[in-house]
């Protein structure tokens, strides 16, 4: 008998998948603070990003966060983030005079909803805080550190547009009062088109996103450096300009090495669903050899305790379930998106064991593997020694992928 091959390798953050769903959908992230990449620092005189208008800016509903670190008191109004004329949204760190962060919304000259931070924000000064706002077409709500600090019900429905501006940050722009710019950094800003949960909000503040998330219409790491522009790492192309012009000049915040404190990115490759026994004796379990990672593409599927010399076939999906079928459980969904072959049909050996490479450069069509996704794998095998159908089934694999 030939040597047994290695199981599931230990990843970080190894877990059962019930613990990983009890979190948040696909958040596996480590949890721990560091500083990374870049950030932008603002003047509180003229500094600026400017983002192109664009209506995917302008939903009915939204979420928008930024990480920022307030330099001391703000003057009067004072802007982190602007959308809008009369009819806007922001998150400012003062309301004439309030001198709290928070989740503007104005309609008209006359009509505003504000949910605040209850304490100054001098008592945030001097260190990284993670602000979101939420808006709801029934409430607004005001976010610090991943934690709700108010919520505010409304009667004016949906957001709405008029006129069309476009984005900025750091300053209150396109109106031009002094007293509008912000003094600090601004990290990790992002725009939703869509009123995020609780926990939604909660399983993502200190933790970086992939770009691909449902709803996510703008994403500003801040980690060029340099430049004159801020990319956007959503799919959606919003980058921002920084300063008056396309060259330097005085009113450009400045790039700074280091950032907000977020959590460094994690994947892990975990079993859930359990098989029940074959005719080998033992239940077939699924098992994960290679890197995570994309770009390395290396890794391999294996399943074992499978009976010797009978015929199978991998396949995968990205939803779970746990369904009687044949003589054992289908782990994956069958339902929309359903059910992804991975030929060729492998042929378990003398030692029931049986594999095959998962070259994520060239997948089925069916099946684009993109860095934070989530996929399941599980094995389908022929036992008609057992009886019953004649077919069983191994555990599910639950694999979430790195860049």
């Amino acid at each position: 008998m030939s040597a047994r091959h290695p199981r599931v390798r230990p990843f970080p953050g190894h877990r059962s998948i019930e613990g990983l769903l009890a979190l948040a959908c696909c958040a596996g992230f480590a949890h721990g603070a560091q500083g990374g990449g870049a950030c932008l620092a603002f003047d509180g005189v003229d500094d600026f990003v400017r983002v192109a208008r664009t209506a995917l800016l302008e939903p009915e509903e939204l979420t928008v966060e930024l990480w920022a670190w307030i330099d001391g008191p703000q003057d009067w109004n004072t802007r982190l983030l602007r959308k809008g004329e009369r009819d806007a949204y922001f998150l400012t760190a003062d309301q004439d005079l309030d001198q709290r962060m928070q989740l503007l919304v104005t309609r008209g000259t006359a009509l505003r909803v504000q949910a605040r931070d209850p304490v100054p924000h001098v008592a945030r000064a001097g260190a990284w805080h993670h602000f979101a706002g939420v808006w709801s077409v029934t409430n607004a709500r005001f976010f610090v550190d991943g934690v709700q600090v108010a919520d505010v019900a409304h009667e004016l429905g949906a957001l709405t547009h008029e006129p069309p501006t476009d984005l900025y940050l750091g300053a209150g722009l396109p109106v031009t009062l002094q007293n509008e710019y912000f003094a600090g950094r601004i990290d990790e800003a992002r725009v939703w088109a869509r009123a995020r949960t609780s926990a939604e909000i909660l399983s993502t503040w200190d933790r970086p996103l992939v770009g691909t998330e449902p709803g996510l219409v703008a994403y500003w790491r801040f980690d060029e450096g340099s430049g004159q522009v801020a990319h956007d790492d959503s799919a959606h192309g919003h980058d921002g300009r920084l300063g008056a012009t396309i060259e330097m000049d005085a009113s450009d915040p400045v790039w700074l090495a280091g950032g907000a404190p977020l959590a460094p990115f994690e994947c892990w490759a975990v079993n859930y669903c359990a098989s029940t026994p074959n005719s080998s004796g033992h239940a077939a379990t699924m098992g994960f050899t290679g890197s995570l990672s994309i770009a390395a593409n290396d890794a391999r599927l294996h399943v074992y305790d499978a009976p010797a010399g009978h015929a199978g076939l991998f396949f995968c999906g990205r939803e779970p379930a746990r369904l009687a079928f044949l003589d054992g459980y289908l782990c994956i969904s069958p339902f929309t998106p359903g059910l992804v072959r991975l030929p060729p049909v492998v042929v378990v050996d003398g030692d029931r064991h049986a594999s095959r490479a998962l070259d994520l450069a060239a997948p089925p069509s069916s099946v684009q593997v993109l860095p934070g996704d989530v996929w399941r794998f599980q094995f389908w095998f022929r036992d008609g020694a057992a009886g019953g159908t004649g077919a069983n089934l191994s555990d599910g694999l639950a694999v979430r992928f790195c860049p």
